[in-house]
């Protein structure tokens, strides 16, 4: 729907019934679009309430839409695609996991724009959601439910086109132990979402120490007094 210049403007969509099928808080004066919703025969009525200041030409054009698409992943497994054809289709992908408590990380990315995601349980309670614009990384989850997950992926306003989803078992964090003025500890990630951590003993009060700590592709230094910035330093 796309309107004129000035102010915003009240939206309803009610059916044939005269219940409210769609009601959106404020339509822009430029362009506003109405996500999927149902329409029962044989006809809509739409209903566009201009606030006072309104000015210009209100189009508006409504389109059907496919049904929403879906697919099947696995823990492990390679990613899964869907590719939806027009604004305001959906996808959703279900995988199966069987051990409780199961460490996992997920991997989504669109071709359609921003979309968001909801990470469903078996029981349909909301493990996680949230937006993306290209790709998104999870980080660790705990699926804590043994079933049928489904992950559900909604391009936002008029976009369309490839969705993909994988899911990964992650390995427990791993811990290592380290020593004032002794050498640096090393440990070694396996998967995406995988963490470490060192321990040390202190016993002297109010020790002064300095951090460096790196990765494959930087160096960074931490000096505890709170007087002195942190400095960073890339390898190379």
């Amino acid at each position: 729907l796309t309107g004129g210049t000035g102010s915003q403007s009240d939206i309803r969509v009610r059916r044939a019934s005269g219940v409210l099928a769609a009601d959106a808080s404020k339509c822009f004066s430029s362009t506003f679009f109405q996500d999927t919703f149902d329409i029962d025969p044989p006809a809509g009525q739409l209903e566009v309430i201009p606030e006072t200041g309104f000015g210009g030409t209100l189009t508006v054009t409504v389109g059907s839409v496919p049904p929403d698409l879906t697919g099947t992943i696995a823990i492990d497994g390679p990613a899964g695609s869907l590719t939806t054809t027009k604004d305001g289709q959906n996808a959703s992908f279900t995988f199966t996991n069987s051990a409780l408590n199961q460490r996992a990380a997920f991997t989504l990315t669109s071709a359609a724009g921003v979309a968001n995601y909801t990470i469903r349980r078996p029981d349909g309670t909301v493990l996680k959601n949230g937006g993306f614009i290209t790709s998104e990384f999870t980080d660790v989850l705990i699926l804590n439910q043994t079933g049928t997950w489904r992950v559900e992926l909604d391009p936002s306003g008029t976009g369309f086109g490839t969705l993909t989803a994988q899911v990964a078992s992650v390995p427990p964090d791993l811990s290592g132990t380290i020593v004032l003025d002794g050498p640096a500890g090393s440990l070694t990630t396996t998967k995406a979402g995988q963490n470490a951590s060192f321990t040390f003993a202190n016993s002297v009060a109010n020790q002064r120490a300095a951090f460096t700590l790196g990765d494959n592709s930087s160096t960074c230094t931490y000096d505890t007094n709170p007087h002195l910035e942190r400095t960073a330093k890339r390898n190379g």
